[in-house]
């Protein structure tokens, strides 16, 4: 039978809960133009012209 690897026992389950939260989070920064165009498309269903 093969060894069995040991288990890592977690001990800090806030820090831990708070890891797997953080996992796969994205962060965009968008230029203001790219933001004011978006929310327009958003508002209005058509562009106001190009950025």
């Amino acid at each position: 039978m093969p060894e069995s690897k040991d288990k890592y026992k977690h001990r800090d389950w806030k820090a831990y809960n708070e890891s797997l939260c953080r996992r796969g989070s994205l962060v965009l920064w968008l230029d203001e133009k790219v933001y004011r165009h978006w929310r327009d498309v958003s508002l209005h269903g058509k562009s106001r012209g190009s950025l």
